[in-house]
């Protein structure tokens, strides 16, 4: 998996959470010729437009950062999220026969049904509780049977300065002065996808990587949803009130596993992985989300 020096990168979903972190870690890089493309540039799930930019750029690795990852509108929108989740994945495997490439996939910790009591590694089984969890399981096997060479990174509670996610909506809330009713009763790692896109990077240019077609990858650190808004309020010195409630007081749509917490051993020993707590990580993406703002 090591890479050289100027190979092409084809990085999709460039409008996502995901893509954005990537946009943000590798402005004004010269190690890679990267080359970002939004849905509207590429579907994936149009096979026929895949294959044309994948043509057009002849990247030596796509790093697939689209993903439908609505929880719980999943739950309805079924065909949808197994389009973006399934579909599109097979699209690029596709695509890759004709224009071999190194393809590079996201998962989820939501693969997991949440009832061990230890953290979950690569080798655990896997039983989602909902459509999501379910459509990126089936894209995992997918990727397996990839002839193309191909690895996966599953990841929990994703966070940044960029588009939606639990982080900015806490933000907002707590700039609205409402007091927040927030679920301290499921367990993850939460993890900035800035720091996950340092990652990847790095571990695209390690020795001995593709050992492993899976990996685990989340900041150190465990905590509740609920432990998670409290440290936000914290950096941004909020005086909110945020009151913890259990899964059972609110109605969502997707079941959610109580404890999915990651076990990263796996990446750490390649070497020079050194993971940093979410607390820290965190302070990072605050910083540059009010230098965004002001």
């Amino acid at each position: 998996m090591t890479v050289a020096a100027k190979k092409t990168l084809l990085i999709t979903g460039a409008e996502g959470q995901l893509g954005q972190c990537f946009q943000y870690i590798l402005k004004g890089d010269a190690t890679y010729q990267v080359h970002f493309v939004s849905k509207a540039q590429c579907d994936l799930t149009d096979a026929v437009k895949i294959q044309s930019v994948i043509t057009a750029v002849q990247p030596d690795i796509v790093i697939n950062c689209a993903g439908y990852t609505q929880v719980d509108a999943a739950e309805q929108n079924t065909e949808q999220a197994a389009a973006v989740n399934v579909t599109a994945l097979k699209n690029l495997m596709l695509a890759a026969e004709a224009t071999p490439f190194f393809l590079l996939h996201f998962s989820t910790d939501y693969v997991f049904e949440g009832t061990q009591k230890t953290p979950y590694s690569e080798t655990d089984q896997i039983n989602p509780l909902n459509v999501y969890g379910e459509t990126k399981r089936r894209g995992e096997e997918l990727l397996f049977k990839a002839a193309t060479p191909h690895c996966c990174i599953r990841t929990s509670w994703v966070f940044s300065p960029f588009g939606k996610n639990f982080l900015n909506t806490i933000i907002q809330k707590l700039e609205a002065q409402s007091p927040l009713r927030v679920v301290e009763d499921q367990f993850a790692r939460p993890t900035s996808g800035l720091d996950l896109a340092r990652a990847v990077i790095q571990l695209l240019e390690t020795p001995h990587a593709s050992q492993y077609r899976l990996y685990h990858f989340a900041n150190t650190g465990s905590t509740s949803w609920y432990g998670f808004a409290k440290e936000i309020a914290v950096q941004i010195g909020s005086n909110t009130p945020i009151h913890p409630i259990a899964t059972t007081q609110i109605q969502q749509a997707a079941p959610r596993p109580k404890y999915s917490v990651l076990s990263t051993d796996r990446m750490e020993k390649l070497g020079n992985f050194p993971l940093r707590l979410w607390q820290e990580a965190l302070k990072e993406c605050i910083t540059i989300t009010n230098e965004k703002r002001y």
